[in-house]
């Protein structure tokens, strides 16, 4: 939508015409979630088909940062419940942070709505207010911080995220966040609650300059004098979004063909065969998603890193052959007669995969690698380790040692011998490599956002 078109009944169709499964929508109070609420709110007044969907459900969270948070959760209570909506407000009870304050609280606040989602007879479609400023400011700070195509292309107006269930089986649970308003600007937004007498809150740390976000909103007067306005820089992430899903599409293509998985023990790269070699640029897109999910829970490598290692991948020297850690991993690069490859373990010698407890009827997200859960009638509670230097398995022989070494094993009761866990059931024990981790090495889609409940 254009920022300056008026938000009227004509534009709402056009805003929520993809909306067609139940949904809730996060409503903080102020102008832009309030804007969002009454929008659907007319749009359901004029739309016969709108009327078909159950009435959304309002999420506030609430978290406990000011004094004036409860007061204002129980004013979009209020104007919720005026439209025939139910609400609901989330609490945020953890310690709060001394430092990264914003930021903790973005979190906390998609993983309790999420969670809330995750619930059953919840609607599994999350509507947020983003409009066009967000978008700018988020481009800008991604800029600021060297991103890539991803990082630059900003919010999508449609997100999956996934949320974990950690009991026995684990389950995993996709839900879908929509930002109808992406392209539409807050002044159009306060026009339209204006135009209806419709009041907001004001939230005082949206003019404190100790946020990035606050002073990147303060510099958008002197940017637009530049041409650098919230719509130019809205057209650039939509484009820059559209070469995205390009660019999705062709590593989906070379990943079916150059990827292996291994279902989680290890990841291989196929770099070089009969038909052909990767380029340099196409062994660092398909080398990233593989780092990430192999090296578990370590510190994720970075851009520069991968490109140097993508060089030499692609080197036809020989000093290019060996292997390497980075990111968590063991990389070897491997020569053939046929094809050059490279494979990826999970690195295991400094000691830095978890030892854990898991009771009966209960789940863990071991390493950010397996889902782990142990059956409610198991008889104790199961320790989950990785195998480290343990004798090879008989029935893992085919494995190669390194990939052995880095995953997860179960003991009971103190054993002295660990057994190997592989993905699948195990009588009282079930370990499951994540299908988000396949979609991402695939390229089926962007790298998902997880939240873990108990």
């Amino acid at each position: 939508m254009a920022t300056g078109s008026a938000l009227d009944a004509a534009a709402s169709a056009l805003l929520f015409q993809d909306l067609t499964t139940p949904f809730a929508i996060a409503v903080s109070g102020g102008s832009d979630s309030i804007g969002l609420m009454h929008l659907i709110a007319e749009w359901r007044a004029c739309s016969d088909r709108a009327r078909e969907l159950p009435p959304p459900i309002i999420l506030t969270v609430d978290h406990g940062l000011r004094p004036e948070s409860a007061a204002e959760a129980i004013f979009v209570g209020s104007q919720a419940t005026a439209l025939g909506f139910t609400h609901e407000t989330l609490q945020w009870h953890a310690p709060k942070p001394v430092s990264g304050v914003q930021a903790a609280a973005r979190d906390a606040r998609y993983d309790l709505l999420q969670g809330r989602l995750a619930a059953d007879n919840m609607p599994r479609v999350l509507l947020l207010a983003h409009t066009l400023e967000d978008q700018a400011e988020t481009i800008l700070m991604r800029l600021a911080r060297g991103s890539g195509i991803d990082g630059l292309s900003a919010m999508r107006t449609v997100e999956t995220r996934t949320v974990v269930l950690l009991r026995h089986p684990v389950r995993e649970i996709a839900l879908t966040l929509r930002r109808p308003l992406l392209g539409t600007s807050k002044a159009a937004i306060q026009a339209f609650l204006r135009n209806r007498s419709v009041s907001w809150c004001e939230d005082p740390s949206n003019t404190d300059v100790r946020f990035e976000r606050i002073r990147v909103r303060a510099a958008a007067p002197a940017l637009a004098t530049l041409g650098l306005t919230a719509e130019s820089l809205g057209r650039s992430a939509r484009r820059l979004g559209d070469a995205r899903a390009v660019l999705h599409q062709h590593n989906a293509k070379l990943a079916a063909v150059s990827i292996n998985d291994h279902n989680g023990a290890f990841g291989e790269l196929i770099v070089e065969t009969k038909a052909g070699a990767l380029q340099v640029t196409e062994v660092v897109h398909l080398l990233s998603p593989l780092l990430d999910v192999f090296g578990g829970a370590a510190l994720p490598a970075q851009l520069s890193q991968i490109e140097t290692l993508a060089e030499r991948v692609c080197s036809t020297s020989d000093a290019g052959i060996g292997r390497l850690t980075l990111g968590g991993c063991l990389i070897e690069i491997i020569p053939g007669v046929e094809e050059r490859r490279v494979r990826v373990f999970r690195e295991h010698s400094r000691g830095s995969l978890p030892t854990c407890r898991v009771e009966p009827g209960q789940g863990i997200f071991w390493d950010r690698r397996f889902y782990i859960s142990v059956a409610p009638t198991a008889a104790a509670s199961i320790e989950i380790g990785a195998y480290g230097a343990e004798p090879i398995a008989p029935s893992a022989a085919k494995l190669p040692r390194s990939s052995l070494a880095g995953l997860p094993s179960w003991r009971v009761n103190g054993a002295a011998e660990a057994q190997l866990l592989r993905p699948g059931n195990h009588e009282e024990i079930s370990c499951q490599w994540p299908p988000q981790h396949a979609r991402r090495l695939r390229w089926l889609e962007p790298a998902e956002q997880i939240s873990q409940i108990r």
